[in-house]
């Protein structure tokens, strides 16, 4: 393991999430605790002196500023994606962090758009300051694991995580992609941004307002499946999206098969 890499898990930890999932810790009070948090912040503090030193950035990218402007696009893109935004998530974002795949985020035009000035441990102070620096920013961007866990309650559940199942027949499958058809698209040219009609090469409704209806469809599918890779190809969306929202439908109680 190199420096990168234990700087990426520490700095997951520290912000209460798993470094392999991305989910939030909520069961794990440990990562609460005021002397690990200040343990974690001097190990990355350590590390991050450490990568510096070892790896010198041209002055002229280095000293060059984030642009508010591209970070409040960036942390849109991720909330419209399904995905509580975070400093550590943005820094992944404009790197482009594999930890996104199988998102319609990744044909962004910001996605990866640092990735050859930057690595991770040296982006994430900058945006760390940027954020420091803006008060704007810091009230779209919380990074704080606790305040990601209040805004999302339903983040724990597990239910994706589970062994895939389904009970779906083809002919249900085809009548669930049907009745998604039906419902039609509400965000269309010539108001799409491009990254949304890049994204909708991949998925048709990405980007798209979930609907109450979609959401109906969307709770009834859940009783006989967590199959993501299904439910993309029935509601085509990204599958953080589906994650996101069937959580909240699992949560509010509207997922007859969850507990």
């Amino acid at each position: 393991m190199n420096r990168e890499e234990a700087y990426t898990i520490l700095d997951a930890l520290a912000e209460g999430c798993s470094p392999f999932t991305g989910e939030l810790l909520e069961d794990h009070p440990i990562l609460n605790e005021r002397k690990v948090i200040r343990a974690l912040q001097l190990a990355l503090d350590a590390l991050d002196v450490k990568s510096h030193g070892s790896q010198q950035q041209p002055a002229s990218v280095a000293a060059s500023p984030l642009e508010p402007e591209m970070m409040f696009n960036a942390i849109e893109a991720i909330k419209e994606a399904g995905i509580v935004p975070s400093k550590s998530k943005l820094t992944k974002f404009l790197i482009g962090s594999k930890s996104f795949k199988g998102s319609e985020i990744i044909t962004h035009s910001l996605y990866s758009a640092l990735r050859q000035q930057y690595t991770y441990t040296s982006l994430k102070p900058l945006v760390a300051k940027a954020v420091q620096n803006n008060k704007a920013l810091a009230a779209a961007l919380p990074g704080t694991h606790t305040a990601a866990a209040k805004d999302k309650p339903w983040d724990h559940i597990d239910f994706f995580e589970q062994p895939t199942f389904c009970t779906l027949s083809h002919k249900a499958i085809e009548q669930l992609k049907g009745k998604i058809e039906a419902i039609g698209i509400v965000k269309q040219l010539p108001i799409l941004s491009d990254y949304i009609i890049q994204a909708r090469i991949i998925y048709a409704r990405a980007y798209e307002p979930w609907s109450e209806t979609e959401q109906e469809y969307l709770a009834k599918a859940l009783h006989y499946t967590n199959d993501l890779k299904l439910l993309t190809s029935c509601f085509q969306r990204g599958e953080n999206s589906i994650r996101s929202v069937g959580k909240k439908l699992i949560f509010e109680g509207k997922v007859n098969s969850a507990n």
